[in-house]
């Protein structure tokens, strides 16, 4: 469950009061975002601090834009985690990550 596995991962090492669960599978494509996420990590570090941004749709939380967080920049939206470039990368490949993809690489985010 890709989504499911962003949610524990987010209570693991971001927000442990994080309560939202899904009884379903679900995934977002965000192929563009991760190679983003990876080029900013090559230019500013992977410990670089940044906002995650989500939405919720049909009960579902989709992570779906993020900033660096540098110079005391604000967050552009109202729903946001503050986290690293590390772990918004870390999000992105496991929202984006099919049911039949590797089950292994999901499992090492959140074990």
């Amino acid at each position: 469950m890709a989504l499911n596995n962003v949610y524990n991962y987010i209570r693991k090492y971001i927000d442990k009061d994080f309560s939202k669960r899904l009884n379903v599978y679900a995934n977002y494509e965000c192929d563009d975002m991760i190679e983003e996420c990876v080029m900013m990590i090559d230019y500013y570090d992977h410990d670089c601090p940044a906002y995650i941004y989500y939405t919720e749709i049909n009960n579902i939380i989709i992570f779906n834009d993020f900033d660096i967080a540098l110079c005391n920049a604000s967050p552009a939206q109202s729903n946001f985690f503050e986290t690293t470039l590390d772990r918004v990368l870390d999000i992105l490949i496991m929202q984006d990550t099919l049911i039949n993809d590797d089950i292994i690489t999901l499992n090492r985010f959140i074990n």
